[in-house]
């Protein structure tokens, strides 16, 4: 049950951080913070695609 509250506790952090970084991104007019943006929403991306396979959401039981 710790290793939950763990994985838990990192999706709250990373989603904090891509609140953060999405504001600031809005707020300046730079493309550069824009393209960290979009690295960032790409790994969160690849994590949430490696949670659906280890929740065995494959097929038909992905989002659309």
């Amino acid at each position: 049950m710790e290793y939950l509250n763990w994985v838990m506790d990192g999706l709250q952090a990373a989603s904090m951080v891509i609140a953060g970084a999405s504001a600031v991104a809005a707020l300046t007019p730079s493309k550069r913070d824009d393209e960290v943006v979009g690295k960032i929403r790409g790994a969160v991306d690849k994590a949430r695609k490696v949670a659906d396979v280890l929740a065995l959401n494959i097929f038909h039981a992905k989002r659309k």
